[in-house]
């Protein structure tokens, strides 16, 4: 519901971003539109007391929402629960939102934000980041609209890409790192244990709970091996991208 129905004015408001909107992403723009589009039905359906998480639909929920139960000690008038992928040790200066939280006043301010960037108003950032983009230096793109607005509104980032309590909520199942840690891999993924349950490894040998695991482009190929627990399905399809990606 929250990615497709816009009421009338939420839906003349998109238009007008649309119409205001400024490609600079490596990604083609009507992909992007659409990212940005599902803040706006957001805010078009939120009631003003919920709270709700923004997941998408490349992530699988691998553990029951009980384990989602540790989230309670992350939320704060300035927290803002996201994932940020990590580097190296070094934190990415943006923030994915394929597991988001958040509160009717968030997301309005959040589309405030939105709106005020592609404004005439602002003009000179623009073209700066125009001109960032053209040399290779940055892609705007919801992402990093979302690092900027933590940053600027003074919020303090709680990065779900780390191990709490055992648990973790997977940031991409290509990448080894997350905050803090790193995870066995497999064909150029994280390696996955079927067990009675889903379970990851850290390089050190210790056992993870994922509570999700993100699945994004070529990936997503993997979910249905990974929802049947088939441990051959999973190989065989792990090796094929592995392969297909070691050619190109």
């Amino acid at each position: 519901m929250y990615t497709t129905y816009l009421s009338q004015s939420h839906q003349a408001r998109f238009d007008s971003f649309s119409r205001n909107y400024r490609h600079n992403s490596r990604n083609p723009a009507f992909f992007e539109l659409l990212c940005f589009k599902r803040y706006y039905s957001m805010l078009s359906n939120i009631g003003d007391n919920e709270n709700l998480i923004m997941m998408d639909s490349d992530v699988l929920i691998s553990a029951n929402f009980l384990d989602f139960s540790f989230l309670e000690d992350l939320i704060g008038e300035q927290f803002f629960i996201g994932s940020v992928g990590v580097n190296n040790g070094i934190l990415e200066d943006q923030i994915s939102p394929h597991f988001t939280v958040w509160n009717k006043s968030r997301i309005y301010d959040f589309c405030e934000y939105l709106d005020n960037y592609y404004s005439e108003k602002n003009t000179e950032r623009l073209e700066l980041d125009r001109r960032h983009h053209v040399a290779g230096q940055i892609n705007v793109s919801d992402m990093t609209l979302l690092a900027r607005w933590v940053l600027d509104r003074d919020l303090i980032i709680q990065n779900t890409n780390q191990i709490i309590d055992g648990k973790h909520l997977d940031h991409n199942i290509s990448l080894s790192e997350c905050e803090g840690n790193r995870f066995q891999m497999e064909f150029s993924q994280k390696k996955i244990r079927h067990h009675n349950h889903i379970e990851l490894s850290t390089e050190s040998g210790e056992s993870v709970r994922p509570v999700t695991l993100h699945f994004p482009g070529r990936y997503k190929k993997l979910i249905r091996s990974t929802q049947s627990r088939s441990r051959a399905q999973f190989i065989g399809v792990a090796a094929m991208l592995s392969l297909s990606k070691m050619i190109k």
